[in-house]
């Protein structure tokens, strides 16, 4: 497998999430695709499994290849699989991972990223 590619520079990142919040929920998107390719390289068990047990719900009768259901797993359910062993992450992309959930969560609940929250996930994801 293919290792993670590095996350970007800190001077592209601070400027993407100086716009509006739906910027910074775009730019969040980028960093949580990029972070896809970790999980499929630190995966403990087979892709099909891990997406199967952490991955979207599938309608019934839906046949869908479990590469693409890994590739639009929800930070939440990465998290999950990383505590449950499925997943065997690093110290610094657990923190990542950590990072890229609770600043999703953050903006999905329309909190604002500004002042020491910005600044953290700028130097969070600039690592």
């Amino acid at each position: 497998m293919a290792k993670p590619q590095p996350y970007g520079d800190h001077r592209d990142l601070w400027r993407a999430l100086r716009l509006p919040q739906a910027r910074c929920t775009h730019f969040l998107r980028q960093r949580w695709d990029q972070f896809t390719s970790t999980v499929r390289h630190r995966a403990r068990v087979p892709l099909a499994r891990l997406a199967q047990d952490y991955g979207p719900q599938r309608g019934p009768g839906t046949a869908q290849e479990p590469a693409a259901t890994v590739d639009i797993m929800e930070l939440g359910g990465m998290w999950s699989a990383h505590c449950d062993g499925s997943i065997a992450l690093t110290p610094a992309e657990r923190h990542r991972l950590r990072t890229l959930r609770e600043a999703r969560n953050l903006l999905a609940h329309r909190v604002p990223l500004d002042g020491n929250r910005l600044q953290f996930l700028v130097d969070e994801l600039c690592r």
